[in-house]
């Protein structure tokens, strides 16, 4: 039994820790004290006072980390309320993906992000008017219309301990053919002005990806990686593309960005034939994807699973990797002694379960992750149902 020096608020026992950050996979005991994680060990003492967790025989995680969502519910269309669905899904920290433009962004930090139990960081959208509406409609040159780049950098500056930097939708329904590749320019002038990052949204582009993935940046991020639409990132020879492979191997992330319309088996199985991975695993958790084929992260990382990835880069996917594309203070993705308490308890629930992509075909999985308890900042929340209607009013 290890010595630990303060008496501790709560015991995670009985479970099989698998932290990828910190290479620990096995039979370990997790403490917790004032919010944060004091000892990872086989065995830890209990005081009077200690709360005992047991996991029974699940699977101890760090807390979850989703990489793009829209949370600015009761505005947006797409918003979903944070703490009702990131939460019980095992999620501690959550990205939103560009749901509020510069206009609203202080509004949406302050009623919203503020407020949450979640941790939650979030990209200002390109345009001034964000994503009130479905995207799914013809808006024509909006990304354009509504663009102030002054207006992005001062907000961003306002709020760069939330604001992680710019999403911007290379599109043909967002911007007027003979004009696609200006959205990019303009969003990389802000990047670049703020310095900050730039989170790219492929599908139906529009233009060739190449032109896309050759500009970006170290630290820059693309997501809807596996979607079907239109031009994919695999090449006619059925290898993924090279411009894509440079970006990675110059520090540009790759996210997988499920959503109600953008992920397909057929994509995602051409790139991992092909090596091909994603850095991360996130759901593009919105209003109707969350009703689809998507459902929370779990099930999406579930996915990878049936696709041959192993369980231990599946939960780097949604863990460590994540917090490092983010880059962002406390967020460590791992259950590193010292930091922030934040942990996800995770079934294997015995299959077979067959689980579908935006096109509806479907993939039988022989064992299902799902959400059993979600541990933020010390405080146990229990996990399981994901509330799929209602918003909260904003404060």
């Amino acid at each position: 039994m290890d010595t630990v020096d303060t008496p501790l608020d709560l015991v995670i026992a009985g479970g099989r820790v698998i932290d990828p950050g910190q290479g620990r996979n096995g039979p370990l005991e997790v403490g917790i004290c004032a919010g944060r994680i004091a000892a990872v060990a086989s065995s830890l003492p209990r005081a009077a006072g200690t709360q005992v967790l047991d996991a029974g025989g699940r699977l101890v995680v760090p807390g979850l980390i989703d990489l793009h969502t829209h949370l600015f519910d009761g505005i947006s269309a797409l918003g979903v309320a944070a703490d009702a669905t990131c939460l019980p899904a095992g999620v501690t920290t959550a990205v939103d993906a560009g749901t509020a433009g510069e206009v609203a962004f202080g509004r949406f930090r302050r009623g919203w992000i503020d407020q949450a139990r979640t941790r939650v960081f979030a990209f200002v959208n390109l345009s001034s008017i964000g994503l009130i509406i479905d995207d799914g409609l013809e808006f024509g040159d909006r990304e354009l219309r509504y663009v102030n780049v002054d207006r992005i950098v001062e907000t961003i500056a306002e709020h760069r301990d939330v604001c992680l930097g710019i999403k911007v939708r290379v599109a043909r329904n967002q911007t007027a053919p003979p004009r696609l590749h200006r959205p990019l320019d303009r969003a990389l002038e802000a990047a670049e002005r703020s310095g900050t990052r730039l989170m790219v949204h492929i599908t139906e582009p529009g233009i060739p990806l190449d032109s896309v993935f050759d500009r970006l940046r170290p630290g820059d991020i693309v997501t809807h990686l596996f979607h079907g639409r239109a031009e994919t990132i695999i090449a006619a020879d059925g290898h993924v593309l090279a411009s894509l492979r440079r970006a990675r191997e110059r520090g540009v992330w790759t996210d997988v960005g499920h959503g109600g319309g953008s992920f397909t088996y057929r994509t995602a199985r051409a790139a991992l034939a092909d090596g091909f991975e994603p850095d991360t695993i996130s759901t593009d958790l919105h209003a109707f994807s969350l009703v689809g084929a998507m459902k929370d992260l779990p099930t999406t990382m579930t996915k990878f699973l049936a696709l041959g990835m192993p369980l231990e880069r599946v939960i780097a996917a949604a863990t460590v990797n994540a917090a490092r594309a983010i880059s962002q203070p406390g967020v460590t993705g791992t259950l590193a002694v010292g930091g922030p308490a934040d942990v996800a308890i995770l079934e294997e629930v015995e299959g077979p379960v067959t689980l579908a992509d935006v096109t509806g075909e479907g993939l039988e999985a022989d064992r299902a992750l799902r959400a059993w308890r979600t541990v933020r900042a010390g405080t146990v929340t229990t996990a399981g149902t994901v509330a799929t209607e209602g918003s909260r009013t904003p404060a």
